[in-house]
């Protein structure tokens, strides 16, 4: 073979030898879940202020049934929709939940198979096509002005050893990715969302405590029975027992923990007055007037009028006076759902009317005061919790010192 002829010969031969290390060789690629290292969930949400809804969904297990929670800016207020628009206390903690989805960052893809997702408790809690309850995680869903949607993720296990990070999937993707979470403080619970302190009143300027203690026959709405207990404050944390005989002292534990009821009455649920008895119940003294229909609402939480168009209620009511001028009349009606009582007591809860009034010492700030009051209490029948109530409609026998 002639010097020309080998070396075309090892030029075909080199040339074929790399075609096929070509082929059989892996290729060097750039993978999409590689390429989202380091990147934002969220390219449209960038400021915590363009949040106009908040919708958090979770699934109990027991029931089988996802439960949704949603907060929403209804011309520039924000409400609660499934509590009847209840104000909500919530724009500081909706800016810091968007806050922490706008920092949340695809660190690490944990998986791209769907049998991973349940053990990564990213199951999406809406689907309801999914044969099994467990792995379901926590979908949070932010939308800006006219519903527009700005994120949308289900935030499902921490991850083992990095208490920091939690798995994260995106409705609709297989992939499962792992995220540094900070500062998601998120609840489904109405608690969490609203102002729960009631009267908001100091506990220092608590100086009166008049408790009525009765019952009230619907058929003739009138009181059956009453006593009449009423507690003056002597000194910090020492009361009395007024009565026709003089005073008594009070057992100081049974007394301090009634003050303290009060002081932290907490809202347990709301439900909405008629429109008609909210403006009466705003309108100027003298000029209010009551309706048939009105009075049927009232009745049917347990609060009515005897004779004269005193206000009555079935499980009786409190009196609270403040130094400033200021007093609050709290009115305890029906249990909210009696059924629930025997299998669930500790959730029990029972309506309370709240009206609020002033004596001739009030001034000028404390008029003010009762009337920004009036106005948040009277569009709302409020639940609390019986416990409470017991422990604040205390009868005489139980405060009087032994």
């Amino acid at each position: 073979m002639t010097e020309s002829r080998k070396t075309a010969a090892f030029a075909i031969a080199a040339a074929t030898l790399a075609i096929a290390a070509w082929t059989i060789s892996p290729r060097v690629t750039t993978s999409p879940a590689l390429s989202e290292r380091g990147q934002p969930f969220f390219t449209e949400l960038t400021d915590p202020g363009l949040a106009a809804s908040l919708e958090v969904i979770t699934y109990d297990e027991q029931t089988s049934m996802p439960r949704p929670f949603k907060i929403q800016n209804r011309n520039g207020r924000w409400t609660i929709p499934s509590q009847y628009n209840y104000p909500a206390d919530g724009g500081e903690r909706l800016a810091n939940i968007a806050a922490a989805l706008i920092a949340m960052k695809k660190d690490d893809v944990a998986s791209e198979l769907p049998g991973d997702q349940a053990r990564c408790q990213v199951l999406d809690p809406l689907d309801e096509t999914l044969p099994s309850a467990k792995g379901r995680g926590i979908r949070i869903i932010v939308n800006g002005a006219n519903d527009r949607t700005l994120a949308d993720v289900i935030v499902g296990a921490e991850v083992e050893g990095r208490p920091a990070y939690r798995y994260a999937r995106l409705p609709g993707s297989n992939r499962t990715y792992v995220a540094r979470v900070e500062g998601l403080d998120v609840s489904t619970r109405f608690q969490d969302w609203i102002e729960t302190n009631l009267l908001n009143v100091d506990r220092a300027g608590i100086d009166q405590i008049l408790i009525r203690n009765y019952s009230v026959s619907p058929a003739r709405r009138a009181i059956d029975a009453m006593e009449v207990v009423p507690l003056r404050k002597r000194a910090e944390d020492v009361w009395t027992v007024e009565g026709p005989d003089g005073s008594a002292g009070t057992d100081t534990f049974t007394m301090n923990l009634l003050v303290t009821r009060l002081v932290e009455l907490a809202i347990q649920g709301v439900r909405p007055k008629p429109p008609s008895m909210s403006a009466t119940l705003t309108a100027a003294p003298g000029s209010a007037r009551v309706s048939r229909a009105d009075i049927d609402d009232l009745a049917t939480k347990g609060f009515f009028f005897g004779e004269g168009g005193q206000p009555l209620a079935s499980d009786g009511e409190v009196l609270v006076h403040t130094s400033p001028g200021l007093f609050y009349a709290l009115r305890f009606g029906n249990l909210v759902d009696e059924a629930t009582a025997a299998s669930d007591a500790s959730a029990l809860g029972r309506y309370l009317f709240i009206s609020v009034g002033l004596d001739a010492r009030a001034d000028t700030i404390t008029v003010e005061r009762a009337d920004a009051l009036r106005t948040r209490f009277a569009p709302w029948y409020y639940v609390v919790s019986e416990d409470s109530v017991k422990k604040i409609r205390l009868r005489r026998s139980e405060l009087v010192r032994k």
